[in-house]
């Protein structure tokens, strides 16, 4: 799966009326450790499966390819979706290795969670606070 440069936005929000499935358009990797959901600012833990009847977990269903994942959360009110990838290293190849198949999948996707990770520091920085280019001092 590559990564759509143009539109590496990870974060959504909707105004939740019902407790439905909501679209994640951006892509994930592990829907337990990526996803963070908040309901009216209040953080929901990952549960696996498909059944939900608790108010402080969410579910997710789908792969993380992009436009394929969905997050059900129960209540209403504003639901953030964002994405938190882990800052680690998931391949590692030795100067001796030959490229064939398996390589190649794997370097794919970690230069994918790379992107994905700048994705997340992106959305970081243009939501923090912080001072002009132009400030002495802070």
């Amino acid at each position: 799966m590559a990564i759509d440069l143009s539109d590496n936005n990870p974060r959504i929000e909707y105004t939740q009326t019902t407790s439905v499935f909501r679209p994640i358009p951006f892509v994930f990797f592990n829907a337990s450790t990526d996803i963070r959901v908040y309901l009216d600012g209040v953080e929901k833990q990952y549960i696996s499966g498909t059944t939900l009847n608790d108010v402080s977990k969410f579910v997710v269903q789908g792969n993380g390819t992009a436009g394929t994942g969905e997050v059900k959360v129960l209540g209403t009110g504003t639901l953030v979706i964002t994405r938190e990838i882990s800052i680690d290293r998931v391949a590692d190849f030795q100067p001796t290795e030959v490229f064939n198949a398996n390589p190649i999948s794997s370097l794919n996707t970690q230069l994918d969670r790379i992107t994905a990770i700048q994705g997340d520091f992106n959305d970081e920085i243009e939501r923090a606070i912080a001072l002009s280019d132009s400030d002495t001092a802070a």
